[in-house]
């Protein structure tokens, strides 16, 4: 509720009250930033307030996500609604881009509110869908005890016994504990590959969508899939 107030009280002032004119030109109907430490970051700071509606609509979804729940069905419901969530937040951004104001990271409008909330709970359900599918996968091939040769049981994402006991370690995840007990490993090879990106891709000329992708799918393996990997076989780079 807060957060619909913020983003359409803002909204409201943007079309209405021409503060939009104003950000755009400048508080002092010139556009030199020149004129006035709030005249040049007019944008950053008006923005914060769109900034504001999405922190409070995360802590309304995190409030309800972070709710016990016990069996696999209280887990699909909640998986239905958080993709019933996404698909009405993408609504009402397409309603609000097209009849209102086109989107804009800049001034941090009721569209771009909207486009935040909807891109982040989709990543959210996705994410979701996945930990389900894995945990699951888990427990039945913990329910059949499926072996591999040398003793050793096949792992699953999601199958170790900080996911599958009631209480994880820390109340935290595989991949999470994963990256705690590798931090400094985790930066700097992220530091790395984000390197010869930088190396390998040109900036000067946008990517297919397609490429994109992949570059980036590819980044998350590798970064993540190195730590994911020490951390099964109990493997810590530390010096101190």
């Amino acid at each position: 509720v807060v957060s619909v107030v913020i983003a359409l009280g803002y909204q409201i002032a943007l079309s209405k009250f021409n503060l939009f004119v104003k950000l755009d030109k400048g508080l002092s109907g010139q556009s030199d930033r020149n004129v006035g430490l709030v005249n040049a970051n007019r944008e950053g700071l008006f923005s914060s307030i769109g900034m504001l509606a999405i922190y409070f609509a995360g802590v309304a979804l995190g409030r309800h996500l972070f709710k016990r729940r016990e069996s696999l069905w209280d887990a699909i419901r909640l998986l239905l609604e958080v993709l019933f969530v996404a698909v009405t937040a993408w609504l009402a951004t397409l309603f609000s881009h097209f009849n209102i104001q086109v989107a804009s990271r800049c001034f941090g409008n009721l569209s771009y509110i909207g486009w935040s909330i909807a891109h982040n709970v989709t990543v959210l359900a996705v994410i979701f869908a996945v930990e389900i599918l894995c945990n699951t996968l888990s427990r039945i091939q913990m329910s059949h005890k499926m072996e591999l040769p040398g003793d050793k049981i096949l792992i699953v994402p999601g199958g170790c016994e900080a996911c599958l006991s009631r209480d994880r370690v820390n109340g935290r995840g595989c991949l999470i504990n994963a990256i705690s007990n590798n931090q400094l490993l985790f930066f700097l090879l992220g530091n790395i590959v984000t390197g010869l990106v930088n190396l390998v891709v040109r900036h000067h000329v946008t990517p297919p969508t397609t490429t994109s992708m992949l570059v980036m799918i590819l980044y998350l393996l590798i970064v993540n899939g190195s730590v994911t990997v020490l951390a099964v076989y109990r493997t810590t780079f530390k010096f101190w």
